[in-house]
């Protein structure tokens, strides 16, 4: 089992953003294992989103996308993906 929360990604901006999270795991999880969320990073609630997914998983690696819609309209305004695998 793992829960990792990613790096920081810009949500003053739109378009698809592509994170990278790190999983731990000595194996390569099925994506029917995997959760992933927004977590709020800078406390703004005037962004939206359209759609998110897991991309792509590996042995170190999950990959997940999110379509930012609507940008907030604070300069340098963040969120983060929190993942959790279920062994």
């Amino acid at each position: 089992e793992a829960s990792k929360i990613s790096s920081a990604f810009a949500i003053d901006s739109t378009g698809i953003k592509t994170i990278t999270i790190a999983h731990g795991l000595d194996i390569t999880p099925s994506t029917q294992k995997i959760t992933i969320s927004v977590i709020r990073g800078t406390p703004v609630n005037d962004w939206t989103y359209n759609q998110l997914l897991v991309v792509g998983v590996d042995g170190t690696n999950v990959t997940v996308i999110i379509n930012v819609n609507s940008a907030s309209t604070t300069g340098g305004a963040t969120a983060n993906i929190a993942l959790n695998i279920v062994a």
